[in-house]
């Protein structure tokens, strides 16, 4: 997290103000995809944006403001929340208790549907004995208009009631990285199938939770509430759309 905060602000620090011609090679290859009308002498404002929204960073130049999400290194976690609230969400979007049902149990690992279990199942014993269930539960999520909203929720807009939505996905830092818009990515995910993830999960994007706490020694219980989504291969994966999507 720390590093990606610095990446953050390195970036911040090479645009706020630069005209164009002052870039790195590889912002000006990214700000050519973004404002393609820019022009050598046009000045570029930026600023990091509140920790709560999906965009990390916005870029504006002329009278135009895009907000960038930036990913850095190895990470693969695109979304945290609290798991009642994800499932309250997937509840008024008419998914079906059983699938519910399966999340929690797949979530807490105890054989309960709110943690108060007294035996906490490691992943490996515990997958083979939710198997099935998890498989249809992948079926129903993975419906078209869901995979749309969820990816929408876990990557672009967040869960805030009033939200900056991102326009890119920035991998990198100032001097090399993916540059990746919305519409592509949305474009690459929806027409991709993901038949072959077997453990619960949104197209690419596994459910998993953010702490199972196994032994129950964790100091910090909270996070036990909490689901993480992860995007494995991300990085490969926005490469591809890069190069390939139109």
């Amino acid at each position: 997290m720390n590093l990606g905060f610095n990446v953050e602000k390195e970036l911040v620090l090479n645009l706020n103000k630069k005209k164009y011609y002052e870039l790195t090679p590889f912002l000006k290859d990214a700000l050519i995809t973004i404002f393609p009308f820019i022009t050598n002498e046009d000045i570029i404002y930026s600023r990091i944006l509140e920790r709560t929204q999906k965009p990390d960073i916005y870029i504006k130049c002329r009278d135009q403001i895009k907000y960038i999400s930036i990913k850095s290194g190895k990470t693969n976690s695109v979304h945290f929340e609290k798991i009642n609230e994800l499932v309250t969400f997937l509840a008024s979007r008419n998914i079906s208790n059983e699938t519910i049902e399966t999340i929690l149990l797949f979530h807490y690992g105890d054989g309960t549907l709110n943690g108060t279990g007294e035996t906490r199942l490691l992943f490996e014993d515990l997958f083979p004995l939710l198997n099935k269930r998890i498989q249809l539960a992948n079926i129903e999520l993975n419906q078209k208009e869901i995979v749309e909203e969820l990816i929408d929720r876990f990557i672009f807009n967040g869960i805030e009631s009033k939200i900056l939505s991102v326009d890119y996905i920035l991998h990198g830092n100032q001097n090399y990285g993916v540059l990746c818009s919305k519409e592509k990515i949305k474009k690459f995910i929806l027409n991709k199938n993901y038949n072959h993830v077997r453990t619960l999960h949104v197209g690419p994007l596994t459910i998993q939770p953010f702490l199972r706490d196994i032994h129950d020694v964790s100091k910090n219980k909270y996070k036990r509430e909490y689901v993480q989504i992860k995007w494995h291969y991300m990085a490969s994966d926005l490469e591809f759309i890069e190069k390939y999507v139109k």
